[in-house]
């Protein structure tokens, strides 16, 4: 995971502050590492007076004084901080003022493709209509709105990388499966589209690297397919027994968990693939699991 096949080189010496040390994060600084970069990650986890520095990589308390400076003085900014319950985005909300008076070459908002809501399972691209369904969605699109407003007012060169659902090492089906997970759940013609991390990384990386200020992008792999498939799939590679398959109608999930399921939608990457030349190394969940997290389980 932390080969570096994008033709960054070490001497672009560069400063990153990345916002929020969430899961996409942690494996994007691996990427990024071993660059001749200085990389800052914010976290509210990490205590203000005690930064945790490793190497080039230091992650930091969000609140902490020093922050407005090093934003300041960064040449890439990139926010992974989900929303929260307020519609002011929790990074503009704070810093807003500091990073419109920046001197960025790229600025990147994580942002989801829940905010496309549901599309009775149609084909959705960048230019079709967004109309998130529930809250968390709503706030979402809110805050996209939030960091383009920064382009288009300031011409600050924002990306907005909107990701389907995200997979990978220590986090897929493949755990669940082997911890004990012995069903799943089929709803006729409901479509999920995912995609492996390392492929968010690659994705973000070359934006960086091509910057094209203002743009949305969807990160998403070639084969958007129902969560029952992907999941016997995934007992069959582990050469478990095949998952009892439970009607949605008549599951006992949860309310938030149902919620899941009210979006159905195929989301469509071929712009960013065709705007920066990027091919996916796990273009589906067969190659996703099989060889993006199944070498990376400690036992099956």
């Amino acid at each position: 995971m932390r080969q570096n096949p994008w033709g960054l080189q070490k001497i672009m010496s560069k400063q990153i502050i990345i916002f929020g040390y969430g899961y996409v994060s942690k494996f994007l600084i691996q990427q990024l590492r071993d660059l001749n970069w200085t990389i800052y990650c914010t976290s509210r986890k990490i205590n203000l007076e005690k930064p945790v520095k490793d190497g080039n990589v230091t992650v930091i308390n969000f609140l902490d004084p020093k922050l407005p400076s090093i934003i300041k003085s960064s040449n890439i900014c990139l926010s992974a901080v989900p929303p929260g319950a307020e519609i002011i985005d929790p990074v503009l909300k704070i810093y807003s003022d500091i990073i419109s008076k920046g001197s960025f070459e790229w600025i990147g908002y994580l942002s989801s493709t829940s905010v496309y809501g549901d599309h009775k399972g149609a084909w959705v691209n960048e230019d079709t209509e967004c109309k998130p369904g529930n809250e968390k969605s709503k706030i979402r699109f809110s805050a996209e709105q939030q960091w383009l407003n920064l382009y288009l007012t300031y011409k600050l060169p924002v990306h907005i990388l909107r990701l389907s659902g995200i997979y990978g090492p220590n986090r897929n089906c493949l755990e669940q499966i082997k911890n004990g997970k012995s069903f799943t759940i089929i709803k006729k013609w409901q479509y999920f589209s995912r995609v492996h991390i390392a492929d968010i990384c690659m994705a973000t990386i070359t934006s960086i690297k091509h910057p094209t200020s203002g743009e949305i992008y969807n990160i998403s792999d070639d084969e958007p397919a129902p969560i029952n498939i992907v999941q016997q799939f995934g007992a069959s590679i582990l050469n478990k027994n095949t998952l009892n398959e439970i009607p949605f109608e008549s599951s006992d999930l949860s309310a938030q968990a149902k919620v899941f399921f009210n979006d159905n939608k195929k989301i469509s990457s071929q712009k960013i693939k065709d705007n920066l030349n990027i091919r996916w190394q796990y273009p589906n969940y067969k190659s996703g699991l099989l060889k993006g997290c199944l070498p990376y389980l400690n036992s099956i």
